[in-house]
């Protein structure tokens, strides 16, 4: 299976934020570890990979301060939340 051409935070045809969003790359270090579940060779729980890109994610969010803080933390959550739902969704195997 090819790696997902479209790695980010959202999916091309309906909604994706620019690479230039501070979640990219945790975004795309997730998208990496559903790729590796695609092909079969995934040894970690969608739990972990999703609980994983939160916690980058609010790792991220540290570096602001006031209300830019709460509203990364905020995202943080929204993406998680709609990873892992979608990720209910796609994830092959056992290891939920």
């Amino acid at each position: 299976m090819p790696k997902d051409p479209s790695a980010g935070i959202g999916i091309p045809w309906l909604w994706q934020l620019p690479v230039n969003h501070p979640f990219h790359q945790a975004a795309t270090a997730h998208d990496h570890e559903y790729d590796l579940m695609l092909q079969g060779k995934q040894t970690k729980t969608l739990w972990e990979v999703d609980r994983a890109f939160l916690n980058a994610c609010l790792e991220l969010a540290q570096i602001y301060e006031g209300w830019g803080y709460y509203k990364m933390v905020a995202q943080a959550y929204l993406f998680f939340t709609l990873a892992h739902a979608w990720g209910i969704v796609r994830w092959k195997g056992d290891k939920y």
